[in-house]
């Protein structure tokens, strides 16, 4: 017997009590008997942990590895452990992410893996000559049975009756979507979890939340409240002699993670404050409380029409050579292309911590902007690298942080994002065709530009006064937020980008730096000169002549009307030369004077 098969071969008497263990031997003759099955049972029926050492038992390992994905880090990392524990196996050899026989890893890996292996041969190996079919087992406790079984040809469905723990519903106050955007909300959700502590029974409490930001702030109500109570009045359940508040989030470091999973000390509550993680696919012991339709059209257009702008495909939709290496990368397109332009021109080290803030940004206030003063930069990309490198240079960066109003958790995430972003353009620079160019100017300029290649899309123009309009097409009226460091300098300004939109009852634009629309003139006819039908043939074929015929008609009538893209542009070259903005400038001076005399008694 192999050493695989032996340590593979018996159930934990936990696993026993689980409700797919009834079923395990028809569950193993049903994946060998179909190519596709889908898998539904109730949320901690056993379907993640189980169903994979079900198969390896089964034997399936001999064909390839057994694959299984999570849609978060955090739910690979912790699930790997748990399924190798039971397996009495170490975890990174026979289960664990790599080269591993059960593999767990994130829907991000799997597709990674596609990129470069579209058969993913690694797991259906051919023997003998002979190829084995890939099985595929789709699992969840929510999704549309019927409707997925039809996409996948009609294959079974196989159900798995139970539930681990009984489920109720109670419904507390409502809360209007302006409460979302300020504490009242977390203090709403931190108000109803000290009520269950207080008046229910012994047992832990599992709270979601949306973000990070929200997660911490909740925890830290929760500390400052549960600290005031009285334990020898204030609780129903007598056993109950404290609580043991833990956050759960993708970015946490994985042995802060591995808390959740752990008794908490006797007579103590344990409180999970969590994302959606928790619900889709971990199963915490203790907690008591519980792509089948395809996109719209439009947001497949405009993803295409955004990647031919970051130059990741071409007119007729195919991944360029700069698409190739963008895909590497976990950012957005524009951030993307931005960081490998910034690479071409050697200046990596300002973009990348950049990047990293970026992908880790949290709201700034008012101390964040005197940062930026004293650092002396002209925009909030310079600010987010300014704060990157102070703290960083810092010998208690933590402290540095707290005396800056800086979230600590957020930055030192960023630290470790930058490092990984590093790594991946360390790599990607050793291929002998990365590209190369050559820049004469100042850093400053440099990175402004740099910028520009990836967020032309995000340029606004200023209209009047404060207000900024947007050069995509739509021409949205939009201010400068005020966590902004240019927030009241709009008047100096004339041309901007922007990292993203915010809209309350008015649309605000956050992370922005100010440019020359010299940068921004040859890249801006691309927002609108592609045909995005001719991105993608699929989506061609999607529409009838008739709806092709009547988009021409229109287009045609649009042009008729404005002009070709190229006279629109030549014509918007014209009025932003400097006397062309100095004479509009005037004369709305003159108009503004000659409204206020006509109002003067």
């Amino acid at each position: 017997m192999s050493k695989r098969a032996k340590w593979s071969k018996g159930d934990s008497d936990e696993s026993k009590n689980l409700p797919i263990y009834q079923h395990k031997a028809k569950l193993q003759q049903a994946v060998k008997d179909n190519s596709f099955l889908v898998v539904t049972g109730e949320t901690g029926s056993g379907k993640t942990t189980q169903l994979p050492q079900y198969l390896h038992q089964a034997g399936f390992w001999n064909n390839g590895k057994i694959g299984i994905t999570q849609p978060r880090r955090v739910a690979a990392i912790t699930v790997a452990q748990r399924v190798s524990q039971e397996m009495h196996c170490s975890l990174g050899r026979e289960v664990g992410y790599q080269d591993t026989v059960v593999k767990y890893m994130t829907d991000g890996c799997l597709l990674r893996e596609i990129l470069a292996d579209p058969v993913l041969s690694q797991y259906n190996k051919a023997s003998k000559g002979r190829s084995v079919p890939l099985k595929v087992v789709v699992m969840s406790a929510t999704l549309e049975t019927d409707k997925l079984s039809v996409f996948l040809g009609g294959c079974p469905v196989f159900t798995i009756p139970g539930r681990t723990f009984p489920v109720t519903s109670k419904f507390g106050c409502a809360i209007g979507p302006k409460d979302t955007e300020s504490s009242v909300y977390v203090k709403e959700v931190v108000k109803v979890t000290l009520d269950i502590h207080t008046s229910e029974m012994a047992g832990d409490i599992l709270v979601f939340l949306t973000g990070q930001s929200e997660i911490e702030k909740a925890c830290d109500m929760l500390y400052e409240k549960a600290e005031s109570i009285d334990y020898r009045y204030d609780v129903q359940d007598r056993k109950v002699e404290g609580m043991l508040i833990l956050p759960l989030y993708g970015s946490m470091p994985t042995d802060q993670q591995k808390q959740i999973f752990q008794p908490p000390p006797p007579g103590i509550r344990k409180c999970v404050v969590a994302t959606n993680i928790a619900a889709t696919s971990l199963t915490i012991n203790g907690i008591k409380f519980p792509y089948l339709d395809r996109p719209e059209e439009r947001f497949i257009l405009e993803a295409l029409k955004r990647l031919y702008q970051c130059d990741a495909i071409d007119r007729r939709g195919k991944v360029t050579r700069l698409g190739e290496l963008m895909v590497e990368f976990p950012l957005p397109p524009g951030l993307t292309r931005a960081l490998l332009q910034a690479a071409s021109l050697g200046v990596e080290d300002l973009l990348l911590p950049v990047a990293a803030m970026l992908s880790k940004q949290k709201e700034a206030d008012q101390k964040h902007r005197q940062l930026g003063v004293q650092a002396g930069s002209c925009n909030d990309f310079t600010m987010l690298l300014s704060v990157f490198e102070k703290c960083k240079a810092s010998d208690a960066p933590s402290a540095w942080c707290k005396d800056n109003y800086i979230h600590w958790r957020a930055l030192k995430s960023a630290f470790s994002v930058e490092t990984q972003l590093r790594e991946i353009l360390l790599r990607l620079q050793q291929k002998r065709d990365f590209p190369m160019e050559k820049f004469d100017g100042n850093k400053s300029e440099l990175f402004r530009r740099c910028l520009c290649a990836g967020y032309f899309t995000n340029v606004a123009r200023r209209s009047v006064g404060k207000v900024f309009c947007t050069m995509d097409g739509h021409g949205s009226m939009v201010h400068i937020h005020p966590s902004s460091t240019l927030f009241d300098q709009e008047p100096q300004l004339d041309w901007v980008i922007f990292h993203d939109l915010l809209v309350t009852s008015r649309i605000y634009i956050r992370t922005v730096c100010p440019i020359r629309y010299d940068w921004v003139k040859d890249l801006l006819p691309k927002l609108h000169e592609v045909d995005v039908y001719e991105l993608s043939s699929v989506a061609r074929e999607e529409v009838t002549d008739e709806e092709v015929a009547k988009w021409e008609t229109k287009e045609a009538a649009k042009r008729q009307t404005e002009g070709s893209a190229e006279d629109a542009f030549k014509k918007l070259e014209k009025r932003n030369d400097e006397s062309s903005v100095s004479d509009a400038r005037a004369r709305y001076l003159q108009r503004k004077q000659e409204r206020q005399q006509g109002k003067a008694p």
